[in-house]
């Protein structure tokens, strides 16, 4: 879909407080593109982590897909990305590895996510500390990240899941060697038009 010049990705402290007023919107799919795929995420079938679907997307029911909870209709620039009735996304992280899992329904720690206005990407807000220095170097602030990955990954079984890289920003390469880097976009399908839980159309306000 053409994204609006004005959507760009703006970066939100306090993030849970600005949100007070929430619109869900949705419902969409999203595509998964790079080199080497071209498919869309869906959730696994254990419901919290989003596996690969190579193809196009299924139509699904109108009250199915992911939704993206913002302060504002029609602002895709921040907040936070759920499938359905579930929780938001969170990413889990492992000490022996840089490569973290989104999971659903990590309401206390929900990751900040918005699509860029410029290549409607997915992206993720996070902390750039690469200006610390123990001589007063400049205070972290935040950055948008699209480090996005498929990687095989052991959930009891080996599951092809969308991952995200730690550090790769920096050019830390993934320490799981089935990594393949991805882009995740915004794609309505089988809706009408992306529409509030409500049913009113998202775009025409």
């Amino acid at each position: 879909m053409a994204f609006r010049n004005a959507l760009q990705l703006l970066i939100l402290t306090g993030l849970q407080s600005a949100l007070a007023q929430i619109y869900a919107n949705g419902p969409f799919q999203l595509r998964i593109s790079s080199d080497a795929y071209t498919g869309h995420a869906y959730p696994c079938a254990d419901g919290a982590n989003l596996c690969f679907l190579p193809g196009d997307p299924r139509t699904l029911a109108s009250d199915e897909g992911f939704f993206f909870a913002s302060r504002a209709a029609a602002d895709l620039s921040t907040g936070y990305l759920s499938w359905r009735k579930s929780g938001p996304v969170g990413l889990i992280s492992d000490p022996g590895t840089n490569v973290a899992v989104p999971e659903f329904n990590q309401t206390l720690s929900p990751e900040t996510l918005g699509f860029d206005g410029s290549t409607g990407n997915l992206m993720m807000s996070g902390i750039d500390d690469t200006a610390v220095s123990r001589g007063g170097g400049s205070t972290p602030g935040k950055r948008n990240y699209n480090n996005w990955y498929l990687c095989l990954v052991p959930l009891g079984n080996l599951e092809e899941v969308v991952s995200w890289v730690l550090g790769a920003n920096l050019g830390q390469p993934p320490t799981n060697p089935t990594c393949r880097a991805i882009n995740l976009t915004m794609e309505v399908v089988g809706y009408g038009g992306l529409v509030r839980r409500d049913g009113t159309d998202l775009m025409r306000g």
